[in-house]
């Protein structure tokens, strides 16, 4: 069995004050022999006459860490330690990650940046970014389903590095280096380059972006400490003002989907042919009646809704597909195409700021 290797927490804050403090000017190989001195590593002798992956010999419980120089074509610049091997304790590598997080930010302060899938944190500053990323995954095995992780530090070359993951959003969506982020306004992000909307191009590709999407928040999230979250999508209603919205609402006990759309006959009967349970009855009479006293409010769920249980030990991607299905069912029924949507990501009734780039709608 391949179980979790991690650094001892001992070490763990060393590393990370470190690696933080590192200058690694252009990162050319100079630069990477002189930084090795000052961590006390060595290069691994066999690979001493290649220029595009350097092997370096930490001495630590996770092995070797590797690094990229300036030079290495096709290759970002980056030096990455394992600080839990990728394995089956799954709960010992969250709790690597945490303390790392506490050691960063007793250093540096809270990440200016935090994203997914991963999740990941980022502590931004002019020439490095310190990059502390959680390696989630599932392994098979027959019918069980089990949860694998890791844990890795990176020092990336700040500009350099924002410049290509803005590339890739431009260029090749499909790519996308993240799904979410939510960015912290302080000193450390002035100037700090972050992608647009990368338009989707038709439904049943806003669908597997939504998919995508949720997918990452429902496993980052609960990690992060993110929980709970309201996803709000809106677009054009029947009569042209935008107030027809779905909710989606990621908590400790899953997916919570409402569509507050009137209940016209054509979106009735297409919400309930997708799954959605409709509002009461009383709620229907009452959106579909010419009188309707406003001032008396009828009884019963007054939206369309559907719950989906969280994931618990397995993987999040069915709950993430039946929630873009549905969700985007509910859409189709008042907008034309995914452009005409707008989102909102909050928690408690506050925006978080959070964003959601892939998705390609403001």
């Amino acid at each position: 069995m391949n179980t979790t290797q991690p650094v001892p927490d001992s070490q763990i804050s060393g590393l990370v004050t470190g690696l933080a403090a590192l200058d690694l000017g252009d990162w050319a190989r100079p630069d990477i022999t002189r930084v090795l001195s000052e961590l006390g590593w060595t290069r691994a002798e066999e690979d001493a006459a290649t220029t595009r992956l350097w092997t370096l010999r930490t001495g630590l419980p996770t092995g070797d860490a590797y690094a990229y120089p300036g030079e290495s074509t096709g290759f970002r610049p980056s030096l990455t330690v394992s600080l839990a091997n990728h394995g089956t304790d799954a709960e010992r590598a969250a709790e690597v990650f945490h303390t790392a997080r506490r050691a960063a930010e007793r250093l540096l302060g809270h990440a200016p940046l935090r994203g997914g899938p991963g999740p990941w944190l980022r502590w931004r500053q002019p020439r490095t970014t310190l990059q502390l990323r959680f390696r989630g995954g599932w392994r098979q095995d027959g019918e069980d389903v089990r949860p694998e992780a890791g844990v890795s530090l990176e020092v990336l070359p700040t500009e350099q590095f924002e410049y290509r993951e803005l590339r890739t959003f431009q260029h090749t969506p499909e790519d996308a280096p993240y799904l979410w982020c939510r960015l912290v306004h302080c000193d450390a992000a002035e100037g700090m380059l972050l992608p647009g909307d990368a338009r989707a191009e038709g439904w049943k590709d806003f669908e597997e972006r939504l998919e995508r999407t949720l997918e990452a928040l429902l496993d980052d999230a609960p990690l992060l400490g993110e929980l709970p979250l309201t996803l709000m999508l809106s677009g054009p209603s029947l009569d042209g003002t935008p107030d027809c919205a779905c909710y989606i609402k990621l908590t400790d006990d899953g997916l919570r989907l409402e569509s507050a759309l009137d209940p016209y006959p054509n979106v009735l009967s297409t919400l309930i042919e997708l799954g959605w349970t409709p509002p009461s009855d009383d709620w229907i009479a009452a959106l579909t009646s010419d009188d309707w006293d406003w001032f008396q409010e009828p009884s019963g769920e007054a939206n369309f809704t559907h719950h989906l249980p969280g994931p618990g030990r397995g993987p999040a991607a069915k709950q993430a597909a039946t929630a873009a299905r549905l969700v985007v069912g509910a859409l189709r029924t008042v907008a034309t195409e995914p452009a005409e949507l707008s989102y909102w990501v909050g928690r408690n009734g506050e925006n978080t700021g959070m964003r959601l780039p892939l998705l390609g709608v403001h």
